[in-house]
């Protein structure tokens, strides 16, 4: 058992510490011992600061890695939006142009009178690759009504005639293929009636050029339309009804002469066709209109 000598030291050691811990927690607490750790810091703070560079390349790496990662994700969204958008706008320049022609075609078919025709509209969904086009295809047939022989009309004019259908398809003639032929007449205010003439794809001259024979004469010009004349005649036996704009007159060689010969540009845009109308009653109409007095 210690006796009272022993137990005054040990007292007195545990006053010296906690009076030493008091001092020190005062002196931390006022700032006392503040330059000792500024002391501290400035040992340490180089060693952080290199640390800090040699850790540098490979945080940087690491960042790099991570934005090229985002970076691909975005470009990959941006991508995906603008083939969205490359779409959806094919697809409105698609329904803007049937709109464009379906005006044109109404205006053709009130303006001729072609209701009392028959008239199918259709889609055009083949063409003949060539300079310019001979043939189309389209989507209606033999089960819309659709016989070989029908004349067929497109946004602004004439486009051909049928020469082959079936249940749901039909081949056209275009008017400027080296076969097609249809009686035509030039009308302008000098001569309303207009004379009547074979009009052909030219033999010589700019692909799509039409020729129209005709009487000499020096009442048309240029710029003047064509018609179709609403007859037959024994080479282009193809019946089209009459007053259908064809073209219009581009020039005329040897004007007022035994060879006098009227060049004609097509109206229809044949190499731009998406919708056109075949008048799946035309031959009863004429045949009418003709045996009336």
């Amino acid at each position: 058992m210690p006796d009272e000598k022993t137990f005054r030291r040990r007292r007195a050691v545990f006053l010296l510490l906690v009076l030493a811990a008091f001092v020190l927690l005062t002196g931390s607490f006022v700032g006392a011992f503040g330059g000792a750790e500024r002391g501290f810091a400035g040992v340490v703070s180089p060693i952080q600061e290199g640390a800090s560079k040699v850790a540098k390349p490979a945080r940087d790496l690491v960042n790099w890695v991570g934005d090229t990662f985002r970076a691909k994700g975005e470009l990959e969204d941006l991508r995906a939006e603008r083939d969205a958008l490359r779409t959806a706008n094919g697809q409105l320049v698609g329904r803007l142009s049937t709109v464009v022609q379906r005006t044109e075609l109404d205006r053709i078919a009130a303006t001729a009178n072609l209701e009392r025709y028959g008239p199918v509209e259709a889609r055009l969904i083949a063409a003949s690759p060539s300079a310019w086009y001979r043939t189309i295809q389209i989507d209606k047939g033999t089960g819309n009504g659709v016989r070989e022989g029908n004349p067929v009309v497109g946004p602004n004019g004439l486009v051909g005639r049928v020469i082959r259908a079936q249940g749901g398809t039909a081949i056209v003639r275009l008017i400027t293929d080296p076969e097609s032929g249809v009686t035509a007449k030039v009308v302008n205010a000098r001569r309303p009636v207009g004379l009547r003439g074979p009009l052909r794809p030219a033999k010589i001259g700019a692909v799509g050029d039409l020729t129209l024979e005709i009487a000499k004469t020096s009442a048309y010009d240029k710029n003047d339309l064509v018609y179709t004349a609403g007859s037959t005649s024994a080479k282009f036996e193809s019946r089209f009804p009459p007053d259908i704009p064809v073209g219009i007159v581009t020039r005329i060689d040897d004007e007022n002469s035994d060879t006098q010969v009227v060049h004609v540009r097509a109206l229809a845009d044949l190499r731009r066709l998406d919708i056109v109308q075949v008048l799946t009653a035309p031959e009863a109409r004429v045949e009418a209109e003709t045996a009336t007095p």
